[in-house]
């Protein structure tokens, strides 16, 4: 199953001289299998993808779409 995990880059990024070209909110697309949902487990499986949006605004609408 695919959840997805709305992410800050100030909380998210390696280098601090990184500024992602301004883009600061983010999906994270975790592959989660049934049975780790709501577990503690669920965030130690593999991130598939990642989209940056530069508002909030626009991050949240698209994580409210299946």
């Amino acid at each position: 199953m695919i959840k997805k995990v709305a992410v800050n880059w100030e909380q998210e990024r390696i280098y601090k001289n990184d500024n992602n070209e301004g883009l600061l909110y983010g999906i994270y697309y975790y592959d989660i299998p049934d049975e780790y949902l709501d577990t503690d487990d669920a965030y130690g499986s593999d991130i598939i993808q990642v989209e940056w949006y530069k508002t909030e605004e626009e991050r949240d609408l698209l994580m409210k779409k299946i």
